[in-house]
């Protein structure tokens, strides 16, 4: 990532992060909590948080992004990185969807990159729950509570999709936290159950 080192509150997420994936033994994997919920401002290297603790932990790293430019953004911040990441997305053909799958499930590529429609498309949550999910990142989450209740509904199912996935742990980004926000994510997300909250 080209860093030469890290803030403490990355440390302190990416550690939590794989403390939880078993990195540390079983004793801080069982004492580490399941969800979080990091408020970073903009341009504090959220992305690093969940990025770098992918390329270490078995299993698929999922990241829900609200916006296609963000996927595209991150895509090809992945292959100059050298990681090789997947996008599911809507407008797929039937051959980019199969080579997508393909490469999951053979194992080349461990790190997913799409948004709240697509996951609740069933035959890609069903598919995509066959494969065992490590991580599920939320990130841009206050647009659940912003967009999930006008025009983006399928915000709303994302903590029915995270169940069908069943991953390890949930993690959302934000730099929006007001006590409102706070209160729909952890209901929408989480279903009522307060996540660790990280502040940085």
């Amino acid at each position: 990532f080209h860093l030469a080192s890290l803030y403490p509150y990355q440390n302190l997420v990416i550690r939590s992060i794989l403390e939880r994936g078993g990195l540390y033994g079983k004793t801080a994997r069982t004492a580490a909590e399941p969800t979080q919920l990091v408020v970073l401002p903009t341009g504090s290297g959220k992305s690093v948080c969940f990025m770098l603790p992918a390329l270490l932990l078995e299993g698929l790293t999922v990241v829900v992004y609200p916006l296609l430019s963000l996927m595209n953004d991150q895509m090809r911040r992945m292959e100059h990185l050298g990681c090789r990441a997947v996008m599911l997305r809507g407008g797929q053909t039937a051959v980019e969807r199969q080579a997508v799958w393909k490469q999951l499930e053979e194992g080349t590529s461990r790190f997913v990159i799409s948004n709240a429609e697509t996951l609740s498309h069933p035959p890609v949550c069903e598919r995509l729950a066959r494969l065992r999910v490590s991580l599920l990142v939320i990130d841009e989450a206050h647009t659940v509570t912003q967009w999930g209740e006008s025009f983006r509904p399928a915000y709303l199912g994302l903590h029915a999709i995270s169940r069908q996935l069943n991953p390890s742990q949930v993690v959302a980004f934000t730099a929006t936290a007001s006590p409102r926000i706070i209160e729909r994510v952890t209901k929408i997300l989480f279903g009522g159950e307060r996540p660790h909250m990280v502040y940085g």
